[in-house]
């Protein structure tokens, strides 16, 4: 009877061992926008994990502020959003009244349709540093996040903006501090969209991080909108744009690049490559790029500032009043606008009335001017003054468009521009020595 029990039961542990198991989620697991709703409401849920794509419903998620942090872990899983107009279909999250200070979103791929954004945060957060991370994020949509007060960093990340989205107000970005890092590619496919990519608030700054790649692509090209829809919407004349040590920037667009107020300062710094061509009409009368106190091009760097078919005279870059552009050592600084309007040449710099160049360790500077020499073949500059491949140091001083000679230290060779006025030169070339 024994022998019989001990079999019976050696057969039932089989069987048992055999059985399917099902597995048990855990806790901030999810597979349906339901448990994606209900974990980011947990208290006690910082770590999200979506297991299975889904599709967002129109059911407002707020972020529960009492969550230590958090973080999306997407598995490149993809959540779409199929609503344009509603902030119901948004991830939501006040900040003001939460104690979590950064939030990171990661391995995602969204399909994104919303005005207000995969993520929007309409207050500003009591945390003056409170981060919102994307990581590795593909992301197909015209608003990725909308924080006016909050830091953004996006890393990794693949965004596509196509024609078919209703993206005719707003930004892809809205923050106050933006870094873009690693590898980041944004292709803009939407003709008439009248937002920029991305929008710096207050005194807040866009970075390139230090050995970033970023590739822009913009074809938005609507001169209705154009002013509006290049590459950044400065809010305040405190901002600052920034390429880091090592970084390559690409930018490729059709109308205009910055917009709003001059920037503060913008620093190209060590070992950076900058590349910024507009192909079409330069849209605002501030130019490509506008500089209200400091620019400094760095050991190493290259940057070059390009209106190939430009048709006004509005300047490539315009440097604010007692404004100052100091190059230390660069690999090629190119300001270049191929203004084809007779009647007035475009500048390749312009300033308000009075700063300063500063050149060190510089061992050319060419100029060209349109009625002299074809700005489609440059051949010899116009201007051009070297000193041996060794001009440790010439500081030129600018008035209302004239050129003087500030001072000269280690340099005496010609000053080019005396006899020109800034308004005939269509481009300027500056060759450095690199330190080793």
């Amino acid at each position: 009877m024994k022998k019989r029990i001990l079999s019976l039961l050696l057969v039932f542990s089989i069987i048992f061992i055999l059985l399917p198991i099902k597995g048990f989620a855990a806790p901030g697991d999810v597979s349906t926008f339901k448990e994606f709703k209900a974990a980011l409401e947990d208290p006690d849920i910082t770590l999200v994990n979506i297991i299975a794509p889904f599709t967002m419903e129109k059911d407002t998620i707020t972020i529960n502020p009492k969550k230590s942090g958090l973080v999306i872990n997407g598995n490149f899983n993809q959540i779409t959003q199929v609503d344009s107009s509603s902030a119901a279909y948004s991830i939501q999250f006040d900040s003001a009244k939460s104690n979590i200070q950064t939030i990171t979103i990661q391995n995602l791929i969204i399909a994104g349709l919303s005005r207000k954004g995969f993520v929007y945060i309409p207050t500003c957060s009591k945390y003056s540093n409170f981060t919102v991370n994307f990581n590795k994020i593909i992301y197909t949509g015209p608003e990725l996040i909308k924080a006016k007060y909050s830091n953004i960093n996006i890393t990794d990340s693949d965004i596509l903006i196509q024609p078919g989205h209703c993206d005719s107000t707003g930004y892809l970005v809205e923050g106050m501090n933006i870094t873009l890092s690693g590898i980041v590619t944004i292709d803009k496919q939407a003709p008439k969209s009248n937002r920029s990519l991305f929008y710096v608030n207050s005194k807040g700054s866009l970075v390139i991080a230090n050995s970033a790649i970023v590739n822009i692509h913009n074809n938005t090209f609507d001169d209705k909108v154009s002013k509006k829809s290049g590459f950044a919407y400065f809010s305040s004349c405190s901002t600052k744009l920034l390429f880091g040590s090592n970084s390559k920037f690409n930018y490729e667009g059709v109308s205009t690049f910055a917009y709003g107020c001059d920037i503060d300062e913008v620093i190209v710094g060590d070992y950076a490559e900058v590349i910024v061509m507009i192909s079409g009409n330069l849209s605002t009368c501030d130019g490509l790029l506008a500089v209200k106190s400091l620019m400094e091009v760095r050991n190493s760097a290259t940057l070059e500032l390009i209106a190939v078919n430009n048709t006004n005279c509005y300047p490539v870059i315009e440097f604010g009043n007692k404004s100052v552009f100091s190059v230390d050592a660069p690999i090629d600084i190119l300001f270049y606008n191929a203004s084809a309007k007779n009647a007035c040449y475009g500048m390749a710099i312009d300033n308000a009335c009075t700063m300063t160049i500063n050149y060190s360790n510089v061992t050319e500077v060419g100029y060209w001017v349109k009625n002299t020499t074809p700005y489609f073949a440059l051949g010899n500059p116009t201007y051009a003054f070297t000193s041996g491949g060794n001009m440790y140091s010439a500081i030129l001083g600018m008035s209302c468009g004239k050129v003087k000679t500030v001072n000269t230290p280690n340099y005496t060779g010609s000053t080019p521009l005396t006899s020109a006025a800034f308004k005939d030169v269509n481009v300027i070339h500056i060759k450095g020595a690199p330190e080793t």
